[in-house]
């Protein structure tokens, strides 16, 4: 069940506290932190509410001076659980007053009963660090992909060394299984790794093939030898070694894990153990500095008090009777774990079914002013709805951070709010894949939207953006709403790109630069390398000559001017196919770029480059990259970007602007948007695509950029019989407006094509 179709938080309101949790545990909320966050300094203790998600939760309020108020001194104490995604590290519980009385943990004897003690539980603990994103591993629909570090080479013999400490391990001999999640870095081959404890082998060499999850369990004895598992400093290896045949492998570590026996013994004053077996028992506990607090958190959202005669303060025994496995806290005072944050919440009403909008913004407030100016401009012929991202987690994922509640938000506009549905949808935000800035490059006063990520939808790079998943709401991969970006880390690029977008649509008829088109071709043909004797060979992506020229012939109506520049090497032209060595033909790179960019700054209404690319710049001859940003000077005559290629769409980099980025927010000139891939693609499924948008354009007389994305994924989906490329409706991304107005030929009478169309 999606968050669309379940109710918000019952402690959403007016007077709502958003509490952040990291750690699993006891909780203590005091007066002073939450006064600090803006709640009044006296209110009705017995109005506190918790809620985490759709449920409101038990808390236990310590009234310092028993008036019945929650003032200076008193407590709010709760037991929350750790969240652990690939989007985020936060759960988030909700904190309300005012209303009707909350609910308070119950409380349930337990003195002790003269059952048995046990002498030790069994605990688990989880190693997991993520330093390196690979995006390919695993290229199937699973959504990990950080790992420990980078990958362990057989042939060097490379570990991983996980220090780690354990306490209080129990002198029972026991059974220790210790489990590794490792992935191979290439498909269709054998991968081998042994795992050490404390230098001890566990287990023997364990082998599997291909690009896969492997599971390693081994046990050995702890009693056995002391020196084996220590109370303290321990240490986890795991080495990749060579196949049994001698090749060479590499694989990456994602997480390791360690199931030990414990005493009942408390550390920094914090006890937290499980207990499996039906029965009646005695638990008797230490090392608390004063009387702790016993839940009992089988359910975690509803725990219950369990009383004792023998509180301590050292030790603590308690009788339960067990009818199935158990989950126990215990935390004296000095042990309450503070919450990662509270931050009181701005009231939204996204869930409110009697509004309509035509076109929204979704964004981060640091925008704000920045895009008031394309509100404004919007607001002339639109109703225009201004959404913060936060206010979509709130309403929709319950304040967790969750890029699909985005989804669910537009759907929910979509079949809730009043008629006619949203049409535009325009992110304003950067994004990243590194949701949890686990690299650390992410700053404060950056805004971001977050991408959606969609894991397995590129069949060579793996994971990549695929925010058409927010708008495709029957699954068909056919957006629902024309969607764009404007990738603004800060409120300076955003104006940049705003201020474009006003000049772009109030400039005036120009037919030197409305009316053209620029296509820039990598060459298709490569030069011989390793014997200079050898045929040039057919680039493996295609005859890049050709899908340009074949499009030109089929889709450009004569009405518009043509301008092409090809890099045709000499080695290789002319030939066969092109006998003839055209006026538009370079001899080299550096004569295509010199040729592209006057050509550019020129001004044109499409652009559009097909051939080989990379993030940062078109082809490895480097026909344009970022470096050349400074060399874009064409002003106001700013063109959309058809990159017919790989990658130079990639927003969501965490390291700096891709190549249509730089574009995009170029202040000199630049681009007014670009219909970009966020992955590797295939060029015959670009061909799809630019046909399915110049017929949007000329022959369906499309007046909004998104309605011209629209009519290339409509192309791309109504020609790939077999979903060859099916992946392009999710990597294909508009990195502009939606709405912007298109000035194609506005002065001229166009010559409309066809509406069915032969492919060339």
């Amino acid at each position: 069940q999606t968050a669309a179709q379940t109710a918000a938080s019952p402690c959403l309101g007016s007077n709502a506290f958003r509490i952040g949790v990291q750690e699993t545990g006891i909780y203590g909320l005091s007066q002073v932190a939450l006064q600090n966050a803006g709640i009044p300094p006296t209110l009705s203790a017995a109005s506190l509410r918790m809620c985490h998600r759709d449920q409101e939760i038990p808390i236990k309020v310590l009234d310092a001076n028993a008036n019945q108020q929650f003032d200076s001194g008193d407590t709010i104490l709760f037991y929350g659980v750790a969240l652990r995604t690939q989007e985020t590290d936060t759960n988030i519980y909700w904190l309300t007053y005012g209303g009707e009385d909350g609910l308070r943990i119950a409380e349930n004897a337990g003195n002790p009963n003269g059952a048995t003690r046990p002498v030790s539980y069994d605990s688990r603990t989880h190693f997991e660090e993520d330093h390196s994103y690979y995006s390919r591993i695993p290229t199937e629909d699973l959504n990990d992909h950080w790992y420990w570090g980078a990958p362990l080479n057989s042939a060097g013999v490379d570990t991983l060394t996980i220090d780690f400490s354990l306490d209080n391990l129990s002198t029972i001999e026991h059974t220790v299984p210790i489990t590794v999640e490792v992935w191979g870095w290439i498909q269709d081959e054998n991968h081998s790794y042994r795992v050490h404890l404390n230098g001890y082998p566990v287990g023997t060499t364990t082998t599997f093939y291909g690009s896969g999850v492997e599971n390693v369990s081994s046990t050995f004895t702890a009693s056995t030898d002391p020196g084996v598992l220590i109370n303290g400093t321990n240490t986890l290896t795991i080495e990749a070694v060579l196949n049994g045949n001698g090749t060479n492998h590499s694989l990456l570590v994602n997480w390791a894990e360690i199931m030990v026996q414990r005493k009942f013994v408390a550390v920094n004053d914090r006890l937290r153990f499980g207990y499996q077996q039906a029965g009646t028992w005695e638990f008797k506990t230490s090392g608390f500095s004063a009387p702790p607090l016993i839940l009992n958190v089988t359910d975690p959202n509803q725990p219950v008090e369990i009383t004792t005669t023998d509180g301590g303060p050292g030790n603590v025994i308690f009788g339960q009777t067990l009818s199935g496995p158990a989950q126990y806290a215990l935390s004296a005072p000095a042990g309450y774990l503070t919450p990662a944050s509270i931050v009181k919440d701005t009231p939204s009403n996204l869930r409110g079914t009697g509004q309509q909008a035509d076109y929204i913004i979704i964004t981060d407030p640091l925008l704000n002013s920045a895009l008031a100016p394309l509100v404004s401009l919007r607001q002339q012929e639109f109703t225009v709805k201004k959404v913060i991202v936060q206010d979509i987690f709130d309403e929709f994922s319950y304040g967790i951070f969750d890029p699909r509640a985005i989804h669910d938000f537009l759907e929910y506009t979509a079949t809730s709010w009043q008629s006619p549905a949203p049409t535009y949808v325009l992110l304003a935000g950067d994004a990243t894949y590194d949701y949890r800035n686990l690299l650390g490059l992410q700053s404060d006063g950056e805004a971001y939207v977050p991408a959606y990520l969609r894991s397995g939808i590129d069949s060579d790079l793996g994971e990549a953006a695929a925010d058409n998943q927010y708008v495709d709401f029957n699954g068909d991969g056919l957006e629902d709403m024309f969607l764009g970006r404007l990738p603004a880390r800060n409120a300076g690029e955003m104006t940049i790109m705003v201020n474009k977008i006003i000049a772009y649509e109030s400039a005036p008829s120009d037919p030197t630069w409305q009316s053209a088109h620029l296509f820039l071709s990598d060459n298709g043909f490569l030069p011989p390398v390793a014997n200079p004797t050898d045929p040039c060979e057919q680039d493996a992506a295609g005859d890049f000559f050709a899908h340009v020229e074949n499009f030109v012939q089929a889709y450009l109506p004569n009405s518009q001017t043509l301008h092409r520049v090809y890099y045709a090497p000499p080695d290789c032209y002319p030939r066969a196919e092109y006998p003839v060595y055209a006026s538009y033909f370079a001899t080299s790179a550096e004569q295509a770029t010199l040729r592209f960019l006057p050509l550019y700054n020129q001004g044109s209404e499409f652009v559009s480059y097909v051939g080989h690319s990379s993030i940062l710049e078109w082809g490895k001859e480097k026909y344009l990259t970022t470096d050349m940003m400074p060399q874009l000077q064409n002003g106001g005559r700013t063109p959309i970007m058809l990159p017919m290629t790989c990658l130079v769409g990639f927003y969501q980099q965490p390291q700096g602007d891709s190549l249509a980025e730089a574009i995009l927010k170029n202040s000199q000139g630049g681009s007014i948007a670009s219909y970009a891939p966020t992955g590797l693609q295939v060029q015959h499924g670009h061909d799809y695509l630019l046909q399915g948008f110049y017929t949007a354009v000329f022959a369906n007389h499309a007046e909004r950029l998104g309605e011209a994305v629209y009519g290339a994924k409509q192309h791309l989906f109504a020609n790939d019989s077999f979903a060859q490329f099916e992946d392009l409706q999710d990597t294909y991304m508009l990195l502009g407006d939606p709405a912007l107005r298109l000035n194609s030929c506005r002065h001229c009478t166009r010559t409309f094509l066809p509406l069915s169309l032969s492919q060339p």
